[in-house]
Order: C-alpha cells, then structure tokens, then sequence
C-alpha cells in the first residue's frame, strides 16, 4: 500500500511539472524585474515584453521607483543567448 502511495505521488508530481513546463513562456517574452543601482541607491525597473504576430518583440521599460510611467522600448534584439534592449527616451540600454 504504502508503495502504491509513493509511486502515485511521484506520478502526480512528473505530471505536475510537465504541464507547468509546457504553460512556461518560452523565449524573451514576460516580465522581468530587476534593480538598476545608482551609486548607494537602486531603483527598481520592470521590463514588459511580448512577441508580435510578425515575430518581432515589443515591449516597454517601468521604474517603479519614478512613478511607474511605461517607456516604449525602441529596441529589442534577441541573438542566441544574448539579448539587447534599447529606450531612446532615457538614452538607455541594457544588455544581458
């Protein structure tokens, strides 16, 4: 019985992550949070980004510590493992 138990949960859990596997965004697209640290301050920034029907990202740039405006993003370059972002309007760029 106890067998039976273990072997049904650890089913369970496999199951469990293969669907939280294949529900995950794939790619850049998402939301991504971070810290930008400016001397002994950090302002926290949230980066929108999702894939249009042509394939090219769009996305927008928020610091929420600046009153959460959304900045359009100019640029979003995917290469590989390499991304690119660019935000002309604050002459900023980030790449990781």
């Amino acid at each position: 019985m106890r067998r039976s138990v273990i072997f049904t949960w650890s089913i369970m859990m496999c199951l469990i992550a293969a669907i939280a596997y294949a529900q995950a965004p794939s790619g850049l697209e998402g939301k991504w949070e971070g810290a930008l640290v400016v001397g002994p301050n950090q302002l926290r920034l949230v980066f929108n980004i999702l894939k249009a029907s042509d394939g090219l990202y769009l996305g927008t740039v928020t610091s929420v510590d600046q009153g959460g405006a959304r900045i359009p993003m100019d640029k979003i370059q995917l290469t590989g493992d390499s991304v690119r972002l660019e935000v002309k309007a604050v002459n900023g760029t980030f790449d990781g």
